[in-house]
């Protein structure tokens, strides 16, 4: 992620996780970046700034108070529409023509999966790697289901579902 970022190919990094592992990457490769994490970030990012944006959508161990783990901190409506947009502009509104999504495993289905499946009529092709056991590498069409998962919440997307060892 943080090679393609220096590479350009990528400005926004939207992720779940809490750890500081994607910005020890990035500083690594000596990409500059912001990060957001707390509600007041959310409301306020600049898609059409020229610098990585690092959204940590639930938070970060940066600020313990920022983590979001509960069932009724995910429920909670206000939070949820203060990340709307920012899932809204990753999979409709960005100036971006695809999403590759890593490592993520489909799970937030009362927060994320939610705004994601109830997108309509977006051009951005979604490009889903999804772990797997054996050796090759074999690629699907969006509209199938995705590992364990019966439901695909990008099944309306243009894209493919990328299958293959990813040690």
């Amino acid at each position: 992620i943080a090679k393609m970022c220096k590479s350009g190919y990528a400005k926004t990094i939207l992720t779940t996780n809490f750890d500081m592992l994607i910005e020890k990457a990035l500083d690594d490769e000596g990409v500059e970046y912001k990060v957001y994490y707390l509600d007041k970030h959310f409301k306020n990012i600049d898609f059409n700034e020229d610098i990585v944006k690092l959204i940590k959508i639930h938070g970060s161990i940066e600020n313990e108070k920022s983590l979001i783990t509960l069932m009724h901190q995910v429920l909670d409506y206000n939070a949820r529409e203060i990340r709307r947009p920012i899932i809204e502009h990753v999979f409709k509104n960005g100036k971006h023509d695809a999403v590759p999504i890593m490592g993520y495993s489909n799970s937030d289905k009362f927060d994320i999966v939610e705004v994601i499946e109830n997108i309509e009529n977006s051009d951005i092709k979604v490009y889903y790697v999804n772990h797997a056991n054996d050796d090759d590498i074999s690629i699907e069409n969006m509209g199938w289901r995705i590992g364990k998962w019966n439901d695909n919440p990008y099944k309306k997307f243009k894209g493919n579902i990328i299958n293959g060892k990813t040690d």
